[in-house]
């Protein structure tokens, strides 16, 4: 005998592959024809005529539809470009490796969704509830997650940090608006985590337009230069690190400066998000923050100053490295000091 939650849960399936079928048909035609194909698939013996609901499938979708119910539905690895899916029910869905460029998704109900490695390009997510998703290496190139609800979303492989979120379904109280105002202007994009993306972006691609792109506006508070020197050198690191691997030189050595390197860009990321999200809240002055706030933007100052010394450095082993075609152990030393920089093992300020 079958329950009324695995009902549901065939039910929930099945409007899933409608929808992919049948992406224009209106929401309620997804849904009756879910539920009559179910409740046909439950009898004894073999359906003896047709499922009369599925008929409205092939009738256009108005302006009026109501939103999807996706609940539950398996989308993994679907083309969704550019879907109407605006205060869509997806909580629980499976988006893995599925494709929503340019998808509309404000408003949509994403709790406990798997979006693992989903292709979020320029997706519009404002607004959006993704309470417990799992955007485990989902590609966030320009998404849009503006006054989006992050609480405990897994952003692992993101490069994506978020200090602040909804709680009791209200924004964080901000201190100055018309500050606030003036930071989202300069700080783009808006949302302080894309910001930090960018960045990390930026650096891995060596693109020192870009970062100075993306560095230029921010506030000339003590954290800004050290972020701008850090992401040269960290940049500089990954093209020697490059040509280290075409000169020839072992591998677990290259292998080892590259994920070292990775670590660092993700303290530069951090770094940057803590500076917009300080200038989001509390304005362009560094004397109106409060003196938390100033402390974190000061250590991390000082976080990025040792590893920009370490990085530098480890830039000229590598150089040697290639010109002898193997790393000698002071270049192992230098890689050793690198990864105590980022650990912040170095006497503090």
């Amino acid at each position: 005998m079958v329950d009324d939650t695995e009902t549901q849960r065939r039910a929930n399936v099945v409007r899933g592959l409608l929808f992919l079928a049948c992406p224009d048909a209106p929401s309620a035609a997804l849904d009756s024809a879910a539920e009559g194909i179910v409740e046909r698939s439950a009898d004894q013996e073999p359906p003896t005529h047709a499922v009369l609901d599925a008929r409205y499938l092939t009738r256009p979708r108005s302006a009026d539809d109501p939103p999807r119910n996706l609940a539950g539905a398996d989308l993994s690895g679907a083309d969704l470009t550019g879907a109407d899916l605006r205060s869509a029910n997806l909580t629980r869905a499976s988006l893995v490796d599925a494709d929503l460029t340019d998808a509309d998704l404000t408003h949509a109900d994403l709790t406990d969704a798997d979006l693992t490695r989903t292709n979020l390009t320029r997706a519009n997510l404002t607004d959006a509830d993704l309470t417990r998703a799992n955007l485990t290496d989902a590609y966030l190139n320009r998404t849009k997650l503006i006054r989006a609800d992050l609480t405990g979303t897994e952003l692992t492989g993101t490069g994506l940090r978020w200090p602040w979120h909804r709680k009791s379904g209200r924004d964080v109280p901000r201190v100055n608006a018309e500050a606030e105002a003036e930071a989202l202007r300069q700080a783009r994009p808006r949302v302080p985590a894309l910001f930090g993306a960018e960045l990390a972006w930026a650096t891995r691609a060596g693109d020192m337009r870009k970062i100075a792109e993306l560095i230029e506006p921010l506030p000339s508070w003590p954290t800004r230069q050290p972020l701008l020197q850090a992401a040269q050198w960290l940049t500089s690191l990954t093209v020697s690190t490059r040509a280290a691997d075409s000169a020839g030189v072992e591998r677990q050595f290259t292998d080892a400066v590259r994920a070292s390197t990775d670590s660092a860009v993700a303290v530069l990321s951090t770094a940057v998000v803590n500076l917009v999200s300080a200038a989001i809240h509390f304005g362009n002055q560094w004397g109106e923050l409060p003196v938390e706030s100033r402390r974190v933007l000061q250590m991390d100052a000082h976080l990025l100053d040792q590893i920009s010394k370490a990085a530098s450095v480890l830039h000229h082993s590598l150089g040697l490295a290639v010109a002898m075609g193997r790393p000698g152990n002071q270049a192992l030393q230098n890689l050793h000091a690198f990864d105590n920089s980022i650990r912040g093992h170095t006497p503090p300020p």
